[in-house]
């Protein structure tokens, strides 16, 4: 650009008298002069934002020693993972109490955290997320005190309460009961009800009592309907454009809570000595499981079978049509849609328990080719398709639904991420209840939206 002004200022436009030509001269000088004024301006401002940055920088990054792990929430304003330690989790509960995101380990996956009772920072949440408002947070706690601080229940409704928290907390169980005034309508989905749990993990409960918040809400951090995470990286890849600091244990990279982890969320029920809207006279108290977790349902049925008093009941959303949850219902408890835990690929399961020739399918029925499928196997039983099909991994070669279910979201993730697959093939873990088998079938129904296939070796078909 300077070297067209210099050749303007000496170029003569023919038949120019010599007057017009100082003033077309003049007027460049004038555009040059005003040019330099804002380059030089500019300068200025760039040098000036560049001081404030080191010094907020610096400021900021006195009160911790991990002064590169700071710089670089400051310069990016993205995600950021910090490996676990004392001043990392102490920095954790400063942002929390600041109204900021913290991912952070669980015994059942990551959770994204923020203040409870503090509707802007629970507001971040859905933003991350890109998560319907219809859709309740759970509140993690790591006292039995503070979740009676967050309802508002009968006498008879805390002796239950009391009771699910002396046998399952801390543990993967989250209790829904009625909410108190205190508690924002925003994380109950403007429902009267909110789920408390206590997390049965170190870091967890280390960062709640850091935060001195009476409770954090926490859904799985990964964004809305998609796969749950089970480890920091699963975390970075759905949210490495938020605001949100990502705890990460090193020593523990498979899976959220480690060796002890569970893998999958928790179970939600709800305690109400109420139903379809009735008081009851205080005799019954009714207990409704609302979601498949890491505390089996035999679990809990055998606490409250011991209770004569109390009425069970399960309530879990997504096995038939006529429980499934819609995308504008409010709820009183998460993970109700339908479509829910799923990678990016069309995902189905199959019941074949081993496979046969290849059979003559109709193309019109055919979905996909074995050689571009994923094969989520369970207990050995699709092993014959291993050379062939894209992808193979067995959540378990042994049949375990507890090693199943601990594995199941890392093997999906692997799954949608490698290289030439365009479907995914789940393979049905068998009915009964034993163990955690109901909720495995629970997060492979959801993450196939209730869809079943046939497979053999070359072709995919309904």
């Amino acid at each position: 650009f300077w070297n067209a002004v210099i050749l303007l200022n000496h170029y003569k436009v023919p038949g120019e008298t010599h007057s017009e030509q100082v003033d077309s001269r003049r007027c460049l000088r004038h555009l040059s002069a005003l040019l330099q004024f804002i380059t030089t301006a500019s300068a200025i401002i760039d040098r000036q934002k560049v001081n404030l940055r080191e010094q907020t920088h610096s400021r900021f990054c006195s009160r911790s020693p991990c002064a590169a792990h700071c710089h670089q929430m400051l310069a990016s304003g993205g995600a950021v993972k910090r490996d676990i330690c004392d001043s990392a989790v102490k920095e954790a509960g400063n942002r929390l109490r600041g109204g900021r995101l913290v991912s952070f380990p669980t015994e059942t996956v990551y959770g994204l955290g923020a203040n409870a009772l503090d509707p802007e920072a629970a507001e971040r949440i859905f933003a991350a997320k890109k998560r319907p408002h219809n859709d309740p947070l759970i509140v993690h706690i790591c006292d039995q005190k503070n979740a009676e601080r967050l309802w508002d229940v009968s006498e008879i409704e805390l002796k239950v309460l009391r009771k699910l928290g002396q046998v399952f907390w801390p543990g993967p169980l989250t209790i829904v009961a009625r909410k108190s005034d205190n508690v924002p309508s925003l994380i109950c989905a403007g429902t009267e009800f909110v789920g408390v749990r206590m997390p049965n993990h170190a870091v967890a409960l280390n960062l709640i009592r850091e935060s001195g918040l009476c409770g954090i809400a926490a859904p799985s951090a990964n964004t809305f309907g998609h796969i749950s995470p089970t480890t920091a990286d699963h975390v970075y890849d759905d949210l490495k454009d938020e605001d949100v600091m990502i705890l990460h244990d090193p020593s523990q990279p498979s899976t959220a809570g480690g060796p002890n982890g569970v893998g999958v969320e928790s179970t939600v029920i709800k305690v109400a000595a109420e139903r379809n809207g009735q008081e009851e006279n205080g005799s019954k108290v009714y207990v409704s499981m609302l979601r498949a977790g890491g505390v089996s349902l035999e679990a809990v049925r055998s606490v409250v079978s011991d209770c004569g008093e109390w009425n069970f009941d399960v309530c879990v959303h997504g096995f038939s049509e006529s429980t499934s949850s819609t995308e504008t219902e409010a709820t009183v408890a998460p993970g109700q849609l339908l479509r829910h835990y799923a990678p990016k690929q069309k995902t189905f399961v199959t019941k074949q328990r081993s496979i046969c020739s290849s059979a003559e399918v109709d193309s019109r029925s055919t979905l996909a080719q074995t050689s571009n499928v994923a094969v989520i196997d369970f207990g050995e039983s699709l092993h014959s398709l291993r050379e062939v099909c894209a992808f193979y991994t067995d959540l378990s070669p042994s049949g375990d639904v507890q090693q199943a279910a601990k594995n199941i979201y890392s093997q999906l993730r692997a799954a949608e991420i490698a290289v030439g697959v365009q479907a995914i093939i789940l393979c049905w873990p068998g009915e009964g209840c034993e163990g955690l088998r109901f909720t495995l079938r629970d997060k492979m129904y959801r993450a196939s939206e209730g869809k079943v296939c046939n497979v053999d070796q070359k072709s995919v078909w309904v």
